[in-house]
């Protein structure tokens, strides 16, 4: 079974991200500073965690997983797009998605030889796709729709 963390779950897109993997028969776990106000998250499992401290964002992904989606936080982009990036890679996570609703922009990179590498940026008006889930895409008009192709 594929494995997936989304750290952002209790927001909108987490929260909508946790959704559809479960739909893809992903086991998700869901990290967050707070659960989903509207709903229980639809994750296996859900971290009440602060991932701006590294002992928590080394926990979340301790086990091994096969994808990471970071939904960035106002505040800690520096953090959320470099410092978790090398935090994810040591254990070994295949995909690492930056989702950036800020910016309106997700990166999808994937591990080769033991380093990340940008497969795929998508900003507004276009489209990110999983090389790990075929028929899985972000729409980035609407960063909180996930459809599929």
């Amino acid at each position: 079974m594929k494995t997936a963390v989304v750290c952002g779950a209790g927001g909108f897109i987490g929260s909508h991200l946790v959704k559809r993997l479960k739909t893809e028969g992903y086991w998700v776990r869901g990290v967050d500073i707070k659960k989903p106000e509207f709903s229980p998250s639809a994750a296996d499992e859900f971290l009440v965690q602060d991932l701006r401290e590294e002992a928590n964002c080394r926990a979340a992904v301790a086990l091994g997983f096969d994808l990471v989606a970071e939904v960035v936080s106002l505040g800690s982009r520096h953090r959320d797009r470099l410092e978790k990036r090398d935090l994810y890679e040591q254990p070994g996570v295949q995909d690492y998605w930056i989702i950036d609703p800020e910016a309106a922009s997700v990166d999808v990179l994937s591990l080769e030889h033991g380093t990340y590498q940008l497969v795929m940026h998508s900003a507004a008006g276009q489209t990110a796709a999983s090389r790990m889930l075929p028929g899985f895409v972000i729409s980035m008009d609407d960063l909180g729709c996930v459809t599929v192709q």
